[in-house]
C-alpha cells in the first residue's frame, strides 16, 4: 500500500472514531433521563473537545486527500478503499447531525420551559410586592 494511502486511511479511521465518540456523547445527553445542568454541561464540554480534535483530523485528512488525488502511483483498489472510508465518515457525520438536531430541540424546549418558569416567578413576585405595598384599610368598630 502506498504511504499516502496508508496515512489517509488511518486518518479517516481516526475521524470515524471521533465522530462515533461525538455521537455517543450526544446520545448520552439526548436519550438519558432528565439530566442535571452540571451533567449536561460536562457532556457538552466533552463534545466540544472532541469537535476540536475532529477539526484537526479533518484538516490533516484534507491535506492528505490532496496528495492522494495528485499522486498517479496509487492503485485502483486503494482508491476504492479510500472512497469507502470517506463514505463511512460521511455517514457518521450525517448521524451526528441528526442527533445534534434532536439535542438542540431538547435544549431549546428546556430553555423555553425555564423562561416560562422565570416569567411566572417574576409575576408572582410583583403580585406579592403589590399586595405588601397596598394601603391597608382600617376597621371601624361600632
Amino acid at each position: 500500500m502506498h504511504p499516502v494511502t496508508q496515512e489517509l486511511v488511518q486518518e479517516l479511521d481516526i475521524l470515524f472514531g471521533l465522530y462515533q465518540l461525538v455521537l455517543e456523547v450526544t446520545c448520552t445527553v439526548t436519550q438519558g433521563p432528565k439530566a442535571e445542568g452540571a451533567a449536561v454541561i460536562t457532556c457538552l464540554d466533552s463534545r466540544q473537545r472532541l469537535m476540536t480534535r475532529i477539526k484537526n483530523a479533518t484538516d490533516k485528512s484534507v491535506r492528505l486527500s490532496r496528495l492522494f488525488v495528485t499522486n498517479n502511483q496509487i492503485l485502483t483498489n486503494e482508491k476504492e478503499l479510500v472512497a469507502e472510508k470517506k463514505r463511512m465518515v460521511q455517514d457518521a457525520w450525517n448521524q451526528v447531525q441528526k442527533t445534534e438536531q434532536v439535542l438542540m430541540q431538547r435544549l431549546t424546549s428546556h430553555l423555553q420551559g425555564m423562561r416560562s418558569e422565570m416569567i411566572d416567578v417574576n409575576k408572582k413576585s410583583r403580585a406579592t410586592e403589590a399586595y405588601i405595598q397596598a394601603p391597608r384599610t382600617l376597621a371601624f368598630v361600632a
